[in-house]
């Protein structure tokens, strides 16, 4: 049997568009690095009264003290990196109460395990989950916590208003040289949302703090 051999036409052709992919790959890729070299997650320690930071790489979660126990927003991006900031702060995962999920990408829950005893908060329920939804205000332990669904990341995306004072905005937008923009579009469900979701969260003024969990956090940023 004899085989038929591509014609040279075809090689070509499909020379191009392998070529064509390949550089579109090594595009997003290069953009991809180009903006987590502007993320400045926020190190581990105290960066606010009462607020303490625990950064596990490129993704920061946050512990809220309370008073001898603690709330926690996400669960970071890395277990080991975790529990070694925990232990760094001097805090048991056991002293975490509750924990408030912007929402459940891999690198938001790693640590969940270390906070067996907590109350988890998201907005996707499930096992262990108790599901909130947008317009939500929430006593918990003695702090109020007003939930604002922000779905144009993920579809489980909120961010966290507490106290009236700082807005724990997750990955539902990004803070650059003090201004306030989307983040990074590949990893967005959806850019025109969440560029709505920003509009809203600007027409909401009275908090202070805007505390992202993969740039940094600012004080009295602008919107655009």
């Amino acid at each position: 049997m004899k085989i038929k051999k591509p014609k040279r036409r075809t090689l070509i052709i499909s020379s191009i568009v392998f070529g064509a992919l390949i550089a579109a790959a090594g595009g997003v890729l290069i953009k991809i690095r180009s903006e987590q070299s502007q993320m400045n997650a926020v190190q581990t320690g105290e960066f606010l009264p009462g607020i303490y930071a625990i950064n596990t790489g490129f993704v920061s979660m946050f512990l809220i003290d309370c008073g001898g126990s603690y709330i926690a927003v996400d669960a970071g991006g890395n277990s080991g990196a975790v529990e070694q900031g925990l232990s760094q702060l001097g805090i048991s995962g056991e002293d975490v109460a509750q924990v408030l999920m912007t929402h459940t990408h891999g690198d938001h829950t790693a640590g969940l395990g270390l906070f067996g005893a907590a109350t988890v908060y998201g907005a996707k329920g499930g096992a262990g989950v108790h599901t909130v939804s947008d317009g939500d205000s929430l006593e918990i332990n003695g702090r109020t916590v007003e939930v604002i669904g922000t779905p144009g990341h993920a579809d489980d995306s909120v961010c966290y208003l507490l106290d009236g004072l700082y807005l724990f905005a997750g990955d539902n937008l990004s803070i650059k040289d003090g201004k306030v923009g989307m983040f990074i579009s590949i990893y967005n469900k959806s850019d025109e949302q969440q560029k709505a979701d920003i509009d809203r969260l600007a027409g909401l003024g009275g908090f202070r703090y805007v505390i992202t969990a993969h740039y940094g956090y600012a004080d009295s940023p602008a919107f655009p």
